[in-house]
C-alpha cells in the first residue's frame, strides 16, 4: 500500500517521489510537516526516511519553515490590554498565586502542604471564598482543625 501511496504522490506532483520529498526538505519543511502534507502518518514517514537515509535532508524542528512561520505569526500578537488581562487571569488561578499568610510568602499549594491540608480540599475551600482573599478567608482555607480527614 505504501508503494501505491508513493506512486500517487509522484503522480500528483509530476516528479518522482524521492524528488518530491527532497523538494519539501529543501523548502525548509520538517519531517513531520512533510509527512502531513503528502498524507503519510508521521511515524511511517520517519521510518521510510530512516530506511532510505533521507533524514539528513530535513531541518530540525526549530529551524524548519513551520516553526519560523508560527513564531512570526505569534510575535506581537498581544496588545497591552490582552497582556494585562492575561496577568490578571494568572493571578486568579490559585495554583500559582503567591500570597502571604502568617508572615510566610508562598504559593497556594505551598501553604496547603505546610499546614498539612489536602490540596483539593484547600482548592474547594478557596472557591467558597471571595476572589480577593482576606485574612479571615485564609484562616478558613488553611485551618487544619476544619480539615475533614483529621480526627479529633
Amino acid at each position: 500500500m505504501e508503494s501505491n501511496k508513493r506512486q500517487e504522490i509522484a503522480k500528483e506532483h509530476g516528479m518522482p517521489f524521492k524528488e518530491t520529498i527532497k523538494g519539501y526538505a529543501d523548502m525548509g519543511y520538517s519531517m513531520t510537516m512533510t509527512a502531513k502534507i503528502v498524507g503519510f502518518s508521521v511515524s511511517s514517514f520517519i521510518r521510510l526516511c530512516d530506511a532510505r537515509d533521507w533524514r539528513h535532508w530535513f531541518k530540525t524542528a526549530h529551524d524548519c519553515l513551520g516553526h519560523k512561520e508560527g513564531y512570526e505569526y505569534r510575535k506581537g500578537q498581544f496588545t497591552e490590554a490582552q497582556r494585562k488581562s492575561l496577568i490578571k487571569a494568572r493571578k486568579i488561578n490559585p495554583r500559582y498565586i503567591t500570597l502571604e499568610y502568617r508572615g510566610i510568602t508562598d504559593t497556594f499549594a505551598g501553604h496547603a502542604k505546610r499546614y498539612n491540608i489536602n490540596l483539593k480540599t484547600a482548592y474547594n475551600r478557596r472557591y467558597k471564598c471571595n476572589k480577593e482573599l482576606n485574612q479571615k478567608d485564609l484562616d478558613y482555607i488553611f485551618n487544619p482543625k476544619k480539615h475533614p480527614n483529621k480526627t479529633k
